[in-house]
């Protein structure tokens, strides 16, 4: 992942809190914990979100029957990437990274996560395990305080701060 990158990933809203005891019962790893308990009994089709991320996300697409990844240009400042994990045609898993280095790209995706959120009774979750609604303000609240706005920011700074 880019540090210009910020990453969303999307769950179901509905039946949360039973979900979410479950995903804070996995073991710490060295990536991201599982995000599929909170796809259980929850459907969703993969059309709509699909023609959704094709139209913004044009560059590069790779697909197999249990997987669809998308990466937009990042030479044009849309470092832009979508993965799918699919079971039987229905979503159990949705992550997006899009590209902080344009505005105009950013409020690209700001519109699509959360057209894509809302339509679909989806909520956000961040790399750092913080869940919240599908809200604009908390949507621009999050990718204010990530690292990638921090280093895009101030470079020097921000890696000194790791030191």
């Amino acid at each position: 992942m880019a540090i210009w990158q910020h990453t969303i990933i999307l769950v179901p809203s509905k039946n949360f809190d039973n979900n979410y005891i479950q995903f804070l019962r996995q073991k710490e790893t060295g990536y991201l914990k599982e995000t599929h308990f909170f796809w259980e009994n929850f459907k969703l089709s993969k059309e709509n979100i699909f023609e959704k991320i094709d139209l913004n996300i044009s560059e590069f697409k790779s697909e197999n029957d249990d997987y669809v990844f998308w990466k937009g240009n990042s030479e044009n400042l849309q470092d832009n990437d979508c993965s799918i994990n699919l079971s039987n045609d229905f979503i159990n898993e949705i992550k997006i990274r899009f590209d902080l280095r344009d505005i105009k790209n950013i409020k690209k995706f700001v519109d699509l996560l959360l057209e894509i959120a809302n339509e679909n009774q989806l909520k956000f979750m961040n790399l750092k395990y913080q869940f919240f609604d599908a809200r604009k303000d908390l949507l621009l609240e999050d990718i204010i305080n990530s690292n990638g706005i921090k280093f895009l920011e101030n470079p020097e700074k921000f890696l000194k701060s790791l030191s």
